[in-house]
């Protein structure tokens, strides 16, 4: 992609490269042994940029038009810098904690995932109950977590399964339910969230 061979050029890194993630389009990828950051084409221009714990947890977030401020990053990164760190010395940066986190991969899986999911995605962000909860894409399927959980180590969670007719919403440990449409498996998950904070 465009973006990874300029970045590549700006940086001298080698490892930088465009694809796909769990969430959708990617224009560059930079992976360390402690993470890695990826760069996509920003929403009404520009680039949203994450930087991701090892193990998968957003550990940063933020939004540039300026690819030389995205290497900066890259290079710190790659040098063994902490979210912390990238944030105090790349102010487009901001250390996510977990609401933050959660509101970032909601925009990312609403406005940048695959098309097959993002129907059902924008639906369950519209619940104020469910946009509380992480969301997460595994195998093409939308999974949420409680949000006292983080994506690595997740202990109460549900997933929607695609089928004919809708969904089947399947919690954590429990038993998959019917097939029913986007709306009705919207609530029944909503049901479930609401029962973790209980």
């Amino acid at each position: 992609m465009r973006e990874a061979d300029e970045l590549n050029r700006r940086t001298g890194l080698e490892r930088l490269s465009g694809g796909s993630d769990r969430f959708g389009p990617v224009a560059a990828f930079l992976f360390t042994s402690s993470g890695h950051l990826s760069v996509r084409a920003g929403c009404g221009g520009g680039y949203e940029v994450m930087v991701w714990a090892y193990g998968g947890d957003p550990a940063a977030a933020g939004r540039t038009g300026d690819l030389d401020e995205i290497a900066g990053a890259m290079l710190d990164l790659h040098d063994g810098r902490s979210a912390e760190e990238l944030a105090e010395r790349h102010t487009y940066l901001a250390v996510t904690e977990p609401g933050a986190a959660i509101e970032a991969l909601w925009h990312i899986i609403t406005e940048h995932d695959a098309e097959v999911t993002v129907p059902l995605a924008r639906a369950a962000a519209a619940n104020p109950v469910l946009r509380r909860a992480w969301p997460w894409i595994s195998h093409g399927t939308l999974n949420l977590f409680d949000r006292r959980d983080r994506p690595s180590l997740v202990k109460r969670g549900l997933a929607f399964h695609p089928a004919v007719g809708g969904f089947m919403v399947r919690p954590y440990g429990g038993e998959m339910h019917a097939a029913e449409p986007t709306e009705t498996a919207v609530a029944r998950a909503a049901e479930t969230v609401a029962s973790w904070e209980d």
